[in-house]
């Protein structure tokens, strides 16, 4: 991951957040369903180029290709994989609402 670079969490554990050394993104506004989340996410990755995303290998359709992003391995049984603004596959075009933007800090130097 580039340093510095932006990220944001789609479907994520809660384990996961407590291992971030830098602020995230994630989009579980209440109400808020798996695609719309993941609709936002590839929102916020548009207003957010260097941006990566964090997401279950399986969540990638529509929003972004399916053979797309780099593989980071298999962890709370779901295989992860790192997104960029590249990956989008165009299919979702919602506009960025940052009310559905959570911001999480750091939990780890």
């Amino acid at each position: 991951m580039p340093e510095g670079a932006p990220l944001a969490l789609a479907d994520w554990r809660a384990q996961q957040v407590l291992h971030l050394d830098r602020p995230a993104v994630h989009f579980h506004a209440q109400g808020i369903g798996k695609e719309e989340e993941l609709e936002q996410a590839a929102a916020w990755l548009n207003a957010n180029p260097q941006g990566r995303l964090l997401v279950p290998a399986e969540h990638r359709d529509p929003c972004f290709d399916p053979d797309s992003g780099m593989r980071l391995g298999h962890a709370h049984r779901r295989d992860w994989v790192l997104l960029s603004r590249n990956d989008l596959s165009g299919t979702c075009t919602a506009a960025a609402d940052p009310a559905n933007w959570i911001e999480l800090p750091p939990l780890r130097p």
